[in-house]
């Protein structure tokens, strides 16, 4: 992978969604006094948990992605044929990082907005205790974040799309470069050799 695409990847991963974006919180001291065992919380929690688990994964992912791109060995362009393929390579790796970039910001968002939903849990129940709260702080913050989530989940989309096209190209320019090779074969082995009798 070139050094411009690794840049390009950093700014994306830099510029996700994270824990930081959960601003509107319930305080620590208010959030200890709601019982472990309130349902509609500990489900919500649950869901942070597998998301925070999922970001781990597509974290992982990534960086695999991008240690394997850096370490193929893209084929040297002695042909227009392989030059192709060169290019293709590299185009197809470039595409896959960017791709896994895209799942790791969907995750994060996706962690956001879970989180997000923990604190509007907390926040209900405290209110139905006599808290006073403005639960439509919790709520609208809950819905911006799961809309920047199902906007993330439409780049990852269109980002698969890119990686799809992008296997095909090098699909179709391997089999360009072998139709070649059995060309240059089938030419080598018509002509006559050097020193036939005429």
């Amino acid at each position: 992978m070139t050094s411009r695409c690794c840049a390009l990847a950093a700014l994306l991963l830099a510029g996700c969604a994270t824990t930081g974006d959960v601003r509107v919180r319930v305080s620590p001291a208010d959030a200890a006094r709601v019982p472990v065992d309130v349902a509609a919380v500990a489900k919500a929690r649950a869901a942070a948990a597998d998301a925070a688990q999922a970001l781990g994964t597509a974290k992982a992912e990534w960086t695999s992605a991008v240690e394997a791109t850096r370490a193929a060995h893209v084929v040297a362009a002695a042909t227009p044929e392989l030059a192709a393929v060169a290019q293709a390579q590299r185009q197809h790796g470039a595409a896959t990082v960017a791709w896994r970039a895209a799942v790791v910001d969907l995750m994060r968002w996706r962690l956001g907005a879970a989180q997000a939903h923990v604190e509007r849990e907390l926040a209900m129940f405290l209110a139905r205790g006599g808290e006073e709260l403005d639960l439509g702080s919790f709520q609208r913050q809950e819905a911006e974040l799961q809309r920047a989530q199902l906007a993330a989940a439409r780049h990852v989309a269109a980002q698969h799309a890119a990686l799809d096209a992008s296997e095909r190209a090098l699909a179709d320019a391997k089999e360009r470069y072998a139709a070649s090779r059995r060309t240059a074969l089938v030419v080598t082995e018509a002509a006559p050799a050097p020193n036939a009798q005429r």
